[in-house]
């Protein structure tokens, strides 16, 4: 929201007054001599504001980011030999300006303009976006903005920095394309968050987003709560991952009455490893130990069709009963 209308300190106290025409003696004979002339024609005030911008805006003014050293009477080569120079050059001649003609004024800084991240919902103000400007006071006015550098470039206060340059001086690459800006944004957005919940996370955010998972989080008690069910939740987890092996020995049939053969198997001496298939340790036990070989084939049979083929009525219990049967 904007207030055009708003007055600002009418009335100036004498040391205001005073810091705001405060200037260093013997400096810029030129720049006196150029006021005094507006002031003999008449001029104050307001109409002194204006022609001081008139000035700028219709001698061959520049805007530049690469300006020349000025000299001692810094103001005075500015105005009449290098006339190149940003927004603090134009800012800082006027305010001297306006002060050699008794005029109250002073330099702003800040920023002018900034880019609207749509995939945030948020506004990016970047460095290039610092822009200085002036202030002057005036009877019954107060204090008033005053921006040189739009009399000079307005495309600077209009479209930005970018615009009011001079073409060797824009960057050669922009994200401002039509494809570049929206991964910019996207970009800057993740940086953004990243600020916000990771470096910028506090007290008054943890209870913000806690509030928004439920209102009870926001207290002690609630808090408490949620801590003992998120541990007894994970070690419900963890218990339930250290049991796989048992559950799929005592909870599946045909893992039990398998292992039962080869617990038979072992106390015979004949062992087999994890990585072992059935028809490998059939096959072995056939080399190994041929009297036990058609019991094997005949239990090994009966298991792989169980456990990777079609399984069949009745094929579990005859499983069972050749196990049981199975004594070496």
């Amino acid at each position: 929201m904007a207030f055009l209308d708003y007055r600002m300190e009418l009335s100036l106290s004498d040391q205001a007054r005073q810091l705001a025409l405060q200037l260093p003696r013997g400096y810029n004979p030129k720049s006196q001599a150029l006021i005094e002339a507006w002031q003999a024609q008449g001029l104050t005030g307001r109409t002194l504001v204006d022609r001081a911008l008139t000035y700028f805006r219709e001698e061959a003014f520049y805007y530049t980011l690469r300006p020349p050293r000025l000299g001692v009477d810094s103001v005075d080569d500015f105005l009449f030999n290098t006339r190149r120079g940003f927004c603090e050059h134009y800012a800082s001649a006027f305010v001297v300006m306006m002060r050699l003609a008794g005029v109250p004024a002073r330099v702003v800084t800040g920023y002018q303009g900034a880019e609207l991240n749509a995939l945030g919902n948020y506004w990016i103000v970047r460095q290039r976006d610092a822009h200085a400007w002036a202030e002057v006071w005036l009877p019954e006015r107060g204090w008033m903005r005053v921006d040189p550098t739009a009399a000079v470039a307005p495309e600077r206060v209009e479209r930005g920095i970018g615009a009011a340059l001079p073409l060797a001086e824009r960057p050669v690459t922009t994200w401002d394309g039509a494809f570049l800006r929206p991964l910019a944004q996207a970009w800057d957005l993740a940086n953004t968050q990243w600020n916000r919940w990771v470096l910028g996370y506090d007290h008054d955010r943890q209870r913000s987003l806690l509030s928004r998972l439920h209102p009870l989080l926001t207290t002690l008690q609630g808090m408490l709560w949620a801590i003992l069910v998120g541990v007894g939740g994970l070690l419900a987890i963890l218990f339930w991952g250290l049991i796989p092996r048992n559950r799929a020995v005592h909870g599946d049939e045909l893992a039990q009455l398998y292992e039962r053969f080869r617990t038979r198997l072992r106390r015979a001496g004949i062992t087999s490893g994890d990585t072992e298939g059935p028809l490998d340790l059939a096959r072995r036990i056939r080399q190994s130990h041929p009297e036990l070989a058609n019991d094997v084939a005949a239990i090994t049979v009966d298991y792989v069709a169980m456990r990777y083929g079609h399984p069949v009525d009745g094929g579990t219990a005859r499983l069972r009963a050749r196990i049981r049967r199975f004594r070496p």
